[in-house]
């Protein structure tokens, strides 16, 4: 039996798996052997889903993480193609003819450039997944960066690519001081003298599809702009990264959200602090300071497993993975509901993680129903009795087949 119960931060069910101490009951006389004098299984399984940005800015504590038994870390989502896509991504960084430094004019650990190198990241930064049919557009961002440009080129500040048509970028123009924000053959300019002086400078850009984009440089707004220009497209390619840029880069982030500007100041001075709710939005923060390892995510949904991980007692407990919305309906079908399989079942034992929960919102009709069942099945058949399956269920979309109630623990 279970019962779901609700509060501000998480959901936490209870599960009945045993009645209640004998001693507790009143005594009546039955035939059979003597009842143990305590149950040889828990009472109660106490488990909790656990949001990213709940956990970094403190509203789920340690107190309350050892209290459970069953731990979802609620996070992924699948792709139209049965991958899986994290909401806060793992994104390190390939360096190409970049060089690490120390210090350069007061900034401590950096990235520089020549003119010839660039540095590329996973495919899966700056990308939405597609949910309920929907094109997975990402509608609002906000990329910082620490920037020192020793010679005006056009080089790539980034940019993400299809092809000519499917590309968006951020980069420096013709002209110095001149920058260039494009999606597709569409652009806005912001001009920008002194960031051609050869010194630091705090530059970003915030961008709303089809309402605004806003350049800020050294914390001050240079630009404000009305704009024609969309949402960033749906791509499973790279990021490119300073590709021809001759100068040097520090502290590089990319957010999902709009950052206003007492943040951007906020994080112009004293970095990101994942204590604030809009800090935590960010996909990826590179800071450069680590010499062994400079293309190094300081924030992905590895660094906050492992943060929820350092704070877990010795008590028995499973820690799972959570994968909710997404397009499932696409990742569940025939052609594709075995990568999906194959996915997960990477995840779980590349990061030692005990089962998974399937969070789908929700089956409608019989095909749904037939494709949801068959991924529940073949879930279960590849990662094997080792790891534990759950699967959520609304009250007006329960129709699994018999084989998937089965499946599940």
């Amino acid at each position: 039996m279970k019962k779901i119960i609700s509060n501000l931060l998480m959901l936490t069910w209870l599960s009945l798996t045993a009645c209640s101490d004998a001693s507790s009951l009143p005594k009546m006389e039955k035939p059979g052997p003597p009842q143990p004098e305590k149950p040889t299984t828990p009472l109660l399984t106490i488990g909790s889903y656990i949001r990213p940005s709940f956990f970094e800015t403190g509203q789920i504590d340690a107190q309350s993480l050892n209290s459970c038994q069953d731990l979802i870390f609620f996070t992924a989502e699948p792709l139209p193609n049965g991958r899986l896509h994290f909401e806060t991504p793992h994104c390190p960084l390939q360096l190409h003819q970049v060089k690490h430094q120390d210090e350069l004019d007061g900034r401590k650990g950096i990235l520089v450039f020549n003119g010839k190198g660039r540095m590329t990241t996973e495919d899966a930064l700056l990308v939405k997944a597609p949910q309920n049919n929907k094109p997975g557009q990402l509608n609002t961002f906000t990329f910082g960066t620490w920037i020192q440009i020793k010679e005006w080129n056009e080089a790539v500040i980034f940019s993400k690519e299809i092809d000519p048509e499917h590309r968006f970028a951020l980069q420096l123009g013709k002209v110095a001081g001149q920058l260039v924000f494009s999606i597709g053959q569409a652009s806005v300019k912001s001009e920008a003298p002194s960031l051609a002086d050869g010194r630091w400078h705090h530059l970003c850009l915030t961008h709303q599809a089809h309402q605004k984009s806003i350049f800020y440089l050294d914390g001050t707004c240079i630009s404000e702009q009305s704009t024609s220009l969309g949402a960033l497209p749906y791509s499973q390619h790279p990021v490119t990264l300073a590709e021809g840029l001759t100068g040097a880069l520090d502290e590089t982030f990319f957010h999902n959200v709009i950052l206003p500007p007492k943040e951007i100041r906020d994080v112009q001075h004293k970095g990101l602090n994942f204590k604030k709710w809009m800090h935590t939005k960010a996909l990826a923060y590179w800071k450069y300071d680590d010499a062994d390892q400079p293309g190094m995510d300081s924030h992905s949904w590895i660094t906050i497993l492992q943060a929820i991980r350092n704070q877990l007692n010795q008590a028995p407990r499973s820690l799972r993975l959570g994968i909710h919305h997404g397009y499932w309906q696409q990742a569940c079908r025939a052609e594709n509901r075995n990568r999906f399989a194959e996915e997960v079942a990477r995840i779980l034992d590349k990061y030692s993680l005990d089962g998974v929960d399937l969070d789908f919102e929700w089956p409608t009709t019989p095909a749904e129903y037939a494709d949801y069942s068959s991924t529940v099945v073949a879930l279960k058949n590849k990662i094997g009795q080792g790891y534990k399956l759950s699967v959520s269920l609304h009250p007006t979309a329960f129709k699994l087949h018999p084989e998937a109630i089965q499946a599940a623990d």
